[in-house]
């Protein structure tokens, strides 16, 4: 087993590329980028039955989720 030893920093800034590189993969690429300019995005999160999207343009989520009847 390899030990890596990090300073806190370096190890925070490892953690966010992490995490940034593994959303890419779970979501197929449809990210809230790519919903700010088509909205329609989100559609791959309906079609494949996804139960929880974390975004950071929650109001642009839920406009989209009413206008296909999918919140209150």
């Amino acid at each position: 087993m390899k030990i890596i030893m990090m300073h806190m920093p370096e190890y925070l800034n490892f953690l966010t590329n992490y995490a940034r590189r593994l959303s890419k993969l779970l979501n197929g690429g449809h990210d809230d980028e790519k919903a700010a300019i088509n909205i329609n995005i989100y559609q791959w999160y309906i079609d494949n039955n996804v139960d929880i999207i974390q975004t950071d343009r929650p109001e642009l989520l839920i406009n989209f989720l009413r206008s296909k009847g999918l919140h209150n």
